[in-house]
């Protein structure tokens, strides 16, 4: 992602040293190994993953079950197994759905620097392998919900088994738009917008008398993120909305830095006094307000600023 922001802000190909394709060349094979099944698509045979990973504790999101595999995933989805999420916790169905979007869409976007540096061949196959895991996500990862129609699942495992939440952490479901995944106005997203912002939804959408929003199992169930909200800004167009979650984020920040968790029923208690990855997200989002709804920061008739000028 980095390399295609320097190129699509700079137009520059210089970045791609002689150590750039070999390390491109590893990236391929893990997401080759990743993309294995448990079971042989020809024998049946269970077939050892190349990354497993286990160790003993009592919290069952700091370790892989089935001797470090993970549990059981099916073959012929196109898509690439997590063993991991961005929070650190382990995945529960190893099919990550926010990742493998993020992935088909970063993968396209190099393609189109390849193209640019004169390597058509390897741009076709990076095209080729994001669009092949963009319909993965499509046929594999929406499902169809009672209340709230066909959304996104969080994880799958490609024999219809599938986890409906979403976690405070980049990638997810919530940052489908930011991630260039869809547009915020696409059906399927926004059903899954409602269910994962609702607390009948989404289970880890945490409300209190201090704050509200997406937490997660890596703290708990009283501490929400206050990047969730931040995200929540960064993909919708509706002022009130925009303005009330930063109202949010400011309120739970008193020492004047984004902190990585709050407790929903009193903000003072948090973890991580400054947390750079959330600091770095609310820097993000005001530029991000400041370029396509100026008025909300510099009042009525305010020019859209954008980095760079003067």
């Amino acid at each position: 992602r980095l390399g295609n922001e320097l190129y699509d802000n700079t137009g520059s190909t210089e970045f791609l040293t002689p150590r750039w394709y070999p390390a491109l060349e590893s990236l391929l094979r893990v997401l080759d190994e990743q993309s294995q099944s448990t079971f042989s698509p020809k024998t049946g045979a269970f077939q050892r993953q190349e990354y497993r990973f286990q160790r003993s504790t009592n919290t069952g999101t700091e370790t892989l079950n089935l001797a470090g595999n993970g549990n059981p995933l099916n073959y012929g989805t196109d898509l690439i197994r997590s063993a991991f999420r961005p929070s650190d916790d382990a995945t529960t169905l190893g099919f990550f759905i926010p990742g493998n979007a993020m992935m088909a869409v970063e993968l396209k976007r190099a393609s189109h620097i390849l193209a640019a540096a004169g390597k058509p061949k390897l741009s076709e196959g990076l095209k080729a392998r994001g669009e092949s895991i963009e319909k993965g996500v499509w046929e594999h990862g929406v499902v169809q919900h009672a209340k709230w129609g066909y959304v996104f699942a969080f994880e799958v495992d490609g024999y219809g088994s599938s986890i409906l939440m979403d976690d405070a952490n980049v990638p997810s479901l919530l940052a489908l738009p930011y991630l260039g995944f869809v547009r915020p106005e696409e059906r399927t997203y926004q059903n899954t917008r409602k269910m994962i912002l609702s607390k009948s939804g989404n289970p880890y959408y945490l409300t209190g008398s201090d704050f509200s929003g997406i937490g997660g199992p890596h703290i708990g169930l009283q501490n929400a993120w206050p990047m969730s909200l931040l995200i929540q800004a960064l993909t919708s167009n509706d002022d009130e909305e925009i303005m009330s979650l930063l109202e949010a984020v400011k309120r739970a920040s008193p020492l004047g830095l984004v902190h990585e968790s709050v407790n929903v029923e009193r903000v003072k208690d948090y973890t991580r006094s400054w947390f750079a990855w959330a600091n770095s997200v609310f820097a993000q989002t005001i530029l991000d307000v400041a370029e396509r709804k100026p008025h909300l920061l510099f009042g009525p008739g305010g020019k859209a600023y954008y980095v760079g000028d003067s």
